[in-house]
């Protein structure tokens, strides 16, 4: 299924028009996933069990989206300045790294090798492996071309990660339940630790909204403290919802204070 034939794809241009009317610019902030979270996406928990008992199915849907995925980046080439592809494997840890070698390795090196054709750089590829310890991974992961970001728990061997996937950065990934729930003392503990470790980056992602100012102010402090430690300046961003563009999408939305 090519993106440019539907309906969606008319969608993106006119909402790129609208941003560079509004903003001067616009940024394809795409997220395609890898193909075993599109299986999982479509098929739910019965895509496991596929990958048991219908081996051949599970190949030919898992074909059919890595090919959809190609040409959705092509789409994306076309219509916007295309910096980077997403990877995104949050999905791996329920399916174990033999699973992942025999049945999914071969399409993320496909869409990588494919999307090289479309970026005029060496390392483009962000490599999502979400808040999960990515460590019986990291050797499947270390022959998959162009990636020059790898995220992961930070309970992940950060150090020989980094030497595996050899000039890629690495991101730690706290999650949401331990950054609500840890004890402060602990969490920047953990922080100190993660960067001495080499990570080159903290993602604190999927914070809940109903999350108190002052436990931001807290969990803030603690980077902070960390940093001070450390003898860096961190730098900080943040990716909020946009009621604007809840607006703009979708229409069960207008006239709502989201």
């Amino acid at each position: 299924m090519d993106i440019a034939d539907l309906p969606f794809a008319e969608w993106l241009v006119r909402r790129r028009d609208m941003l560079r009317r509004k903003y001067g610019q616009a940024e394809i902030a795409q997220l395609v996933e890898g193909s075993v979270n599109v299986a999982c996406r479509m098929r739910g928990e019965e895509f496991y069990c596929d990958l048991i008992l219908d081996k051949g199915f599970a190949k030919n849907l898992l074909h059919v989206i890595t090919e959809t995925v190609i040409m959705t980046y092509r789409f994306f080439a076309r219509e916007f300045d295309l910096k980077e592809v997403f990877l995104a494997n949050c999905s791996n840890v329920h399916i174990g790294p033999e699973t992942y070698s025999e049945m999914c390795l071969d399409n993320d090196k496909r869409v990588m090798n494919e999307t090289a054709k479309l970026i005029d750089a060496e390392r483009f590829g962000y490599l999502h492996h979400c808040d999960s310890c990515a460590d019986r991974f990291i050797g499947l992961y270390s022959n998959i071309p162009h990636i020059k970001k790898l995220d992961g728990s930070y309970k992940t061997d950060i150090l020989a990660a980094k030497e595996q996937m050899a000039g890629a950065t690495f991101t730690a990934f706290f999650n949401p339940v331990t950054a609500l729930y840890m004890p402060l003392s602990e969490l920047k503990e953990n922080i100190i630790k993660t960067c001495a470790a080499g990570a080159d980056e903290l993602l604190f992602a999927n914070t809940d909204p109903a999350t108190s100012v002052q436990r931001l102010q807290e969990i803030l402090g603690c980077i902070a403290e960390a940093a001070a430690e450390a003898g860096v300046t961190p730098e900080i961003t943040m990716l909020p919802f946009s009621e604007d563009e809840f607006e703009w999408a979708f229409p069960e939305y207008q006239g709502s204070r989201v």
